[in-house]
């Protein structure tokens, strides 16, 4: 068990999800990922799966925003709006707020390894967290993919170019940070030379150390 919380970023296809799932399970502490796009959610009043799109979208994102305003859930249910004093609406700044928010909200609740959602972001300014990316050469996230979804070469390519691309220009954009620039992290795993045990053995001894 670990006093600590670790965020885990990882590039598609790097098996990043693995080594975070059985580092919270060596831990012994919760493992967050979906738990985090459910409670935003609940806080913005829609769905999982509106939350989930929008964060992977920003185009979709906006046009959210845009179409439902300050009352979410009557605007996604087709219902007429209630007649109250204007409100402002939801800006694409207070959505990524909400996210951060969540964070810090279930970081402060005790330790846990937090997958995605721009964590080592939101928790930099705590520097008890350790930060950790997972990477692997293109090719073998290639052939993960491929061995995971059954496709070819070529879509596999595409979804991670696809991936890479969107992550990067969020980060970019939102959080002025480059997504993958070492120095905002305390530990980087090139998982094609570390296999995901080992990666978990360095994480778990590393989370004892800082």
């Amino acid at each position: 068990m670990t006093n600590k919380v670790i965020t885990v970023s990882r590039q598609l296809g790097s098996d990043g999800e693995e080594i975070a799932r059985r580092l919270a399970e060596g831990l012994g502490v919760p493992y967050l990922d979906r738990e985090i796009i459910s409670n935003a959610a609940a806080l913005a009043g829609v769905s999982e799966d509106t939350i989930q799109e929008a964060e992977r979208s920003q185009s979709f994102l906006e046009r959210m925003v845009e179409l439902l305003g300050r009352y979410p859930v009557a605007a996604e249910l087709g219902a007429p709006l209630p007649e109250l004093p204007p409100i402002p609406p939801l800006t694409v700044d207070v959505y990524r707020k909400l996210i951060v928010d969540v964070i810090c909200s279930v970081a402060s609740k005790g330790p846990a390894v937090i997958l995605g959602h721009g964590g080592q972001i939101a928790l930099k300014e705590d520097h008890s967290v350790l930060r950790v990316f997972v990477c692997a050469p293109l090719e073998r996230r290639i052939t993960y993919l491929m061995n995971r979804e059954s496709g070819t070469s070529a879509a596999a390519r595409k979804k991670i170019q696809e991936d890479d691309s969107r992550v990067a220009d969020l980060f970019r954009n939102h959080y002025k940070v480059t997504w993958n620039d070492p120095l905002i992290y305390d530990i980087v795993i090139n998982s094609d030379r570390i296999e995901v045990p080992v990666a978990v053995e360095i994480l778990l001894k590393a989370a004892g150390i800082k």
